[in-house]
């Protein structure tokens, strides 16, 4: 089911503020998760940006082999 909302989100414009408590929901998340590795500086905004991508449905989707 995400999988055809997520790509349709940019295409469909009643999608996209229906999404926004997804949204809401899965910024703070991946802040939670890399605050607990107690990073600074340059390493944290690295770990930042790679639990931002590990927790982006994108990513996931990528990850299944399709067809």
């Amino acid at each position: 089911m995400w999988t055809r909302v997520l790509r349709d989100r940019d295409l469909v414009a009643t999608i996209a503020p229906n999404l926004q408590p997804f949204s809401d929901y899965v910024a703070p998340a991946a802040k939670v998760v890399s605050t607990g590795w107690g990073s600074r500086g340059r390493r944290k905004r690295m770990l930042d940006a790679a639990v931002r991508h590990a927790v982006d449905f994108g990513t996931w989707q990528s990850l299944v082999r399709s067809g």
